[in-house]
């Protein structure tokens, strides 16, 4: 694969852009406000730059790397030439009605190419669907952080053409990633089993089980996973973490309804690192 575009530069929209132009492809990144314009040409410039003083890049590798990485405002959605962009992933916020309305976009102005979300809880069925494109719509969901991750959900909706499939297993094993196939049910695999996990460890601490600290002590030690489930959640943002459990909890019931505790310290916007508090003080 030679170019892509990318629609969205938060965390995951930089992460798959950065790890695409690394395996080689030129990356059309396209933020939706000038301000994540910006945000995102210094985060990439500060990546590359760090990892350059690191020895991990050498000048010429940075300079090439950089070089294919175009980023552009949301106009560039409307002049991307079908014929040149062979994948177009959206990674914007999990919102049904605003990803609805960037497939749709993206199909109108990309007619060649094989269209996939980033979605880590929504249907990529209705997404297909809304696109009016669905043979081409594929789910495409990455793990942060993208370079440090090395699985791939590949989301096939029943509407999805044989090559459109095939085209995205392609692309996450061009860029060192291994796929694998899962339903289009609400949190696929592994979103499904680990939020089931952090819901309980949420329960645990509501009913006063063990302290937070505690509760990711047992985790890290007990099951010896790399993170406790509640400085997990303040990495993802307990918004997020909240919206993915209401979505599973609508498709697979009772047993994903978000502990109270967690809706509290959104209410009160404690939403984790991103906005200095969450479980924990930063």
């Amino acid at each position: 694969m030679k170019k892509i575009a990318v629609i969205g530069t938060g965390i995951m929209g930089r992460g798959i852009a950065f790890a695409a132009a690394q395996a080689g492809i030129d990356v059309l990144f396209v933020a939706r406000t000038p301000a994540s314009e910006i945000a995102a040409g210094a985060w990439l410039d500060d990546r590359i730059a760090g990892l350059t003083a690191k020895g991990k890049l050498t000048p010429e590798t940075a300079t090439n790397l950089r070089g294919r990485l175009f980023i552009a405002g949301s106009w560039a959605l409307r002049e991307m030439n079908g014929d040149d962009i062979e994948l177009v992933i959206e990674a914007i916020t999990e919102d049904l009605e605003r990803k609805r309305a960037v497939l749709l976009e993206m199909a109108a102005h990309a007619p060649r190419a094989v269209l996939a979300t980033n979605t880590s809880s929504l249907s990529v069925t209705d997404l297909a669907h809304a696109s009016g494109a669905a043979d081409r719509v594929v789910g495409l969901h990455f793990f942060n952080p993208v370079h440090a991750m090395p699985l791939v959900e590949l989301v096939a909706p029943m509407q999805a053409s044989a090559a459109a499939v095939e085209l995205a297993r392609a692309f996450a094993v061009q860029l060192g990633k291994t796929p694998i196939q899962v339903s289009d049910v609400a949190g696929f695999v592994v979103n499904r089993a680990l939020f089931a996990m952090l819901n309980e460890a949420c329960h645990l601490a509501e009913d006063g089980v063990a302290a937070l600290a505690d509760v990711d002590a047992g985790i890290r030690g007990g099951l010896a996973h790399p993170m406790g489930p509640f400085a997990l959640m303040d990495l993802i943002g307990l918004d997020t973490c909240l919206s993915i459990l209401e979505s599973l909890a609508r498709e697979h019931g009772p047993r994903f309804h978000p502990a109270p505790i967690l809706r509290r310290h959104v209410a009160a916007a404690r939403l984790g690192k991103k906005s200095g508090a969450g479980f924990y003080v930063y």
